[in-house]
């Protein structure tokens, strides 16, 4: 025979066969011998150990004559199965070279070998990849499908061995005490597959360390759920290390318009406190630029200015450090707390709207005021009809046109209410309005009570945090400040030191940063930023800007006549200037002035020369290790292992050979014949199950074999 049932056969024969084998049914009622079990070989390294009475009698004419005897090997090698050696046997028995021992384990061995080099490749390749571009991998294969590969290498690896060891369970298990041959059974069942090692686990329930390997077995099955919850991704915007163009509007030195000085005329001769003084006249003239955005800022009077600093991004996503740059700053503030009101009796002070008109009545009227401002009516209410009324209708009525509202001017900081400390103050508005009370007619205008606010735009220095995505630009104020070198600013020739004291200490003065009848060269006014407020910024951030004088004495000079020329001027007045409308029109005077501020500042910043650099980002797939959904599969590889050693360790303390999950050994070593009869009985007879047979694993006490027998 050429099969792997050759390996069953005695491994010599030295003599004659037996001469009892018996003749065969039809010869009567011959004793039947047993195949002497010292010269089996079995299968997959087994160490010889027993023979088995056949299930079904062996006759002599099915066995081929020879001659030769059977070299047998003592039983003593299953010491402790029976416990009925001789003290000869005992004397006689050892355990298998510990080489043979793990030569029989070999395969498993290798096997969790291999599932742990498959699990700690994945944590390798995690660690690697965890929070890296996907676009990194360059392997042929994709991320999940070389984890998934190695864990199902872990997997499959893992439950291999644990099926050799389940299988050879059964046999230790029967071997260390008598049970049921259900318990054969389960454990049998176990070893082909989770089905089997569930039941084996509800059959256990955590009696015996046993229920490790059904658990194990069972738990193999979600290695591959849990590996692919291991792998997420994420996105975010990653540096672009190409040469990507990312700048953004600065302006550290903001310039623009002019100064015309007539070098040949008029002359003129101030005579001082710090003495005389011999100048030429000057002139100014704005960049059309500033024009343009201060038009642009009152178009929009009260809605959010939404047009930003121009910036360039070839990628749409781009961010840039904490900068600073020249910048134009708004605030408004109510102040009708500060109005007093006087009432008078005239012909013609009665509106700051002039009308004309033949018709004169003195009437009593009543005035509220601010130190810089005023608005007055006639007494009575204001008879305007419609809601959506055309307010210059109002303004032409013989000898009763209405003041609605008045907007005054100033440039001096000291002047204001609520900002004397302001040091770099370009133009100040008082704003007052009448009342809507008054406008509808509820109440008359000595009884009402008219809002006054007072707004300012000044010179200021910003530190942006700006940041670009998809293309549209965020940007946020970190810090303002408006803080004035005192050493900046100054006549660019000594002589005109004094004439700069006098400016900051005469009252009258009207203007806080130059006087404008009498100019003379400047050097820039630099702002700084406080070291003290600025610590959190990059260090290589800017901590001052300079502003030129030719833009702050040209934008100052345009200011003062687009509002008026720093008179009163009053609504609904024909012949007042076009942002009377707009600031009428406006529901929110601290958006309308912010909104002028903030175009007046993309301005500068856009005519700027300096550009602030940036990093370009791209929107970038990350990979993310969620580690938390490793721990089942390490979990079950540990305790695999742990189940294993602990197979290996008892069945050498057994003296069992490595028979694992392979049937030849139950076709070898099965049930005795009366072991049968009573399963048979049990079972046919009876009516009671035969898995309820009690059995154990050991001598059958005729001739030294070892069988499965009924305890």
């Amino acid at each position: 025979m050429n099969n792997q049932n050759d390996r069953l056969l005695p491994s010599s024969f030295s003599g004659a066969p037996h001469a009892a084998w018996a003749r065969g049914p039809g010869s009567g009622t011959p004793p039947q011998q047993r195949i002497p079990h010292e010269g089996y070989k079995a299968a997959g390294h087994y160490h010889p150990l027993i023979s088995g009475e056949p299930v079904s009698p062996v006759y002599e004419d099915s066995i081929p004559k020879q001659t030769g005897t059977v070299n047998a090997i003592p039983l003593s090698s299953m010491r402790g199965l029976s416990g009925s050696y001789d003290s000869e046997s005992k004397a006689t028995s050892e355990l298998p070279p510990a080489r043979s021992r793990i030569t029989s384990w070999m395969f498993e061995i290798l096997a969790l070998i291999a599932s742990v080099a498959s699990t700690v490749a994945i944590v390798a390749i995690l660690i690697h990849q965890n929070g890296k571009p996907l676009a990194d991998w360059t392997f042929r294969f994709t991320v999940n499908t070389v984890i998934a590969t190695l864990g199902t290498v872990a997997r499959t690896t893992l439950a291999f061995a644990l099926s050799a060891c389940i299988g050879q369970q059964k046999w230790n298990w029967l071997s260390r005490k008598p049970d049921t041959v259900r318990a054969f059974e389960r454990f049998d069942e176990a070893s082909r597959g989770p089905w089997g090692g569930t039941r084996l686990f509800i059959w256990l329930r955590f009696r015996h360390w046993a229920a490790l390997g059904a658990l194990v077995t069972v738990g193999t099955v979600a290695f591959d759920p849990f590996l692919q919850a291991i792998i997420s991704t994420y996105g975010q915007s990653d540096d672009v290390t190409t040469t990507s163009s990312a700048t953004i509007g600065q302006a550290l030195k903001a310039d623009g318009g002019y100064i015309i000085n007539y070098k040949s005329g008029p002359v003129g001769l101030v005579s001082e406190p710090f003495g005389n003084y011999t100048y030429t006249a000057t002139t100014s003239v704005p960049d059309f630029g500033i024009i343009s955005s201060i038009y642009g800022g009152f178009h929009n009077t009260s809605g959010t200015y939404d047009k930003t600093v121009a910036f360039e991004c070839m990628t749409g996503n781009c961010t840039w450090p904490v900068f600073v740059s020249a910048a134009v700053c708004s605030s408004c503030v109510d102040v009708s707390g500060e109005l007093t009101s006087a009432t008078k009796e005239g012909s013609r002070n009665g509106t700051n709207v002039p009308g004309p008109t033949n018709v004169l009545s003195s009437r009593n009227y009543t005035t509220f005021s601010l130190p810089q401002s005023e608005i007055k009516n006639w007494n009575g209410v204001s008879r305007i009809k419609g809601p959506n009324p055309d307010w210059y209708e109002y303004s032409g009525v013989s000898a009763s046109p209405r003041t609605l509202m008045t907007i005054s001017t100033l440039s001096r900081a000291r002047r204001t209410l609520k900002f004397p400390d302001v040091q770099t103050l370009m133009i100040g508005f008082s704003v007052i309005k009448a009342s809507d009370d008054y406008i509808d007619s509820k109440v008359p205008w000595e009884l009402s009570r008219p809002v006054a606010t007072e707004c300012v735009m000044y010179l200021c220095s910003n530190a942006y945090q700006a940041s670009s995505e998809a293309g549209v630009l965020k940007e946020d104020v970190m810090g303002s400040w408006a803080i004035r070198d005192r050493a900046s600013h100054q006549g660019i020739d000594s002589k005109y030191s004094g004439f700069e004291r006098w400016i900051e200490e005469d009252e009258t003065s009207s203007y806080d940063l130059y006087s404008p009848g009498i100019d003379f060269p400047r050097n820039d006014l630099r702002l700084v930023v406080p070291p003290e407020q600025s610590k959190s910024f990059p260090t290589t951030m800017a901590r001052e800007v300079n502003i030129s004088h030719a833009l702050l004495r040209s934008t100052i000079d345009y200011l003062r006549d687009f509002a008026g020329g720093g008179k009163l001027v009053a609504f609904p007045d024909r012949d007042s200037p076009p942002f009377v409308d707009a600031i009428w029109n406006s529901t929110n005077l601290t958006t309308t002035f912010d909104n002028v501020a903030k175009s007046l500042t993309n301005q500068i910043r856009n005519s700027s020369p300096q550009r602030q650099e940036g990093a370009a980002q791209r929107w970038v797939i990350h990979l993310h290790v969620k580690w938390a959904y490793l721990a089942y599969p390490v979990t079950m590889l540990a305790f695999g292992i742990l189940y294993v050693v602990l197979i290996m360790i008892e069945s050498t303390r057994l003296r069992l050979p490595a028979w694992k999950e392979s049937a030849l050994p139950t076709l070898m070593y099965g049930f005795d014949e009366a072991t049968q009869r009573l399963l048979r009985r049990n079972q046919g007879y009876n009516g009671g199950k035969k898995e309820d047979t009690r059995v154990r694993f050991g001598s059958d006490g005729q001739d030294s074999t070892v069988r499965l027998l009924a305890a």
